[in-house]
């Protein structure tokens, strides 16, 4: 007996989900209706996958700045119950910077929250969650920092005025994640002090400075 499965699943949190990705591919590929031409109410249906970047991006970056994401998620949390707990916590880390960087129009506005994200809590323990929870490879997060240096340099001078910040964000946040666990752990010798200092060290050598890796 065949199943009957619906299109889409409305989530506990208001939000709906295809449950099938031909549907989203359906949705959001461009359509040519000189065949069929059902008229311009057919094409309000469907999204152009450019329109939807500026408004996820802006939803993203408050998300991943509430202040309960200052702190680690705790161990005993298993999987699904981080993903229960905030449905939206995977997507926004692993995509922040895929839909930041398609942004076209007000650029600045982007800019200027997500330098402040960078310099907050939020900023390192979102690194931290791609590297421990989501199993972001170095290389990987490098790749990230790439990006966002590629989107940059598409935008006028004036609209990126603390353009270091971007480009080194990476050694950054791993810097700011190594302070904030000393000065919380009070021990050169803790096991979260000794981590943060590791992927210090690690992340300097990626990037070619040996000498502030070695120190």
């Amino acid at each position: 007996m065949n199943r009957v499965v619906p299109l889409l699943t409305l989530l506990p949190n208001d939000t709906i989900q295809p449950v099938h990705a031909s549907l989203k591919d359906h949705l959001l590929r461009a359509h040519h209706i000189s065949d069929i031409n059902p008229g311009p109410e057919y094409n309000s249906f469907f999204f152009k996958p450019s329109e939807l970047h500026d408004p996820i991006a802006i939803a993203l970056l408050p998300y991943l700045s509430f202040p309960c994401f200052k702190y680690e998620l705790p161990d005993d949390y298993s999987t699904d119950e981080i993903q229960n707990r905030y449905p939206l916590l995977e997507y926004s880390s692993c995509h922040l910077i895929w839909h930041v960087t398609k942004v076209d129009e007000h650029a600045s506005e982007y800019i200027e929250l997500f330098s402040v994200f960078l310099h907050s809590t939020q900023g390192w323990r979102w690194l931290y969650r791609l590297d421990c929870k989501y199993v972001f490879s170095l290389g990987h997060q490098q790749l990230l920092q790439v990006d966002l240096r590629h989107w940059i340099g598409t935008l006028p001078p004036e609209a990126v005025p603390r353009r270091v910040i971007f480009d080194n964000f990476l050694v950054q946040l791993n810097q700011k994640r190594f302070d904030e666990t000393m000065q919380h752990a009070g021990d050169i010798e803790s096991n979260a002090t000794l981590n943060a200092m590791s992927s210090l060290a690690t992340m300097y050598w990626q990037q070619g400075l040996s000498a502030e890796a070695e120190s």
